[in-house]
Parts: structure tokens; C-alpha cells; sequence
């Protein structure tokens, strides 16, 4: 799951730096950097500028691959 995905629904995430909720709109592009380790719940990712946390399932779930 690595790459640039575009949020198809609002998703929650969580700022790494300070733990704060932050919903994502639909429409926005997010860069997951780096694969989650297997079974993992959550993987971190970019949005504008910002590193959050998503849950991996909210991401399969709510988010579409753009291609390279």
C-alpha cells in the first residue's frame, strides 16, 4: 500500500506530532511513504505536509490508488 491514494469518503487520522483527530475530506490525495508491517492496524501518511496515522482498514475501504 504504498503510493499515492485519493480519499473516495472523509477519513479520520491522527497528527503523529500532537495525537489531535483530524477529519480528511473526500477528494484529497494522501502519500503513504512506507508499507505498514503485516497485521499491522495503521500506517502513517503525508497530507499536506503533515504526518498522521489512518487505520489501514479505513484506507482500503474509503481511498482509491492513483497511478504513478
Amino acid at each position: 500500500m504504498i503510493g499515492r491514494r485519493r480519499l473516495v469518503k472523509p477519513t479520520l487520522g491522527v497528527l503523529i506530532e500532537t495525537g489531535c483527530a483530524r477529519s480528511i475530506p473526500a477528494g484529497n490525495v494522501i502519500e503513504i511513504p512506507v508499507a505498514p508491517p503485516q497485521g499491522n492496524r495503521t500506517v502513517d501518511v503525508i497530507w499536506q505536509g503533515e504526518q498522521l496515522m489512518m487505520f489501514v482498514n479505513d484506507l482500503q475501504d474509503r481511498s482509491q490508488a492513483i497511478d504513478a
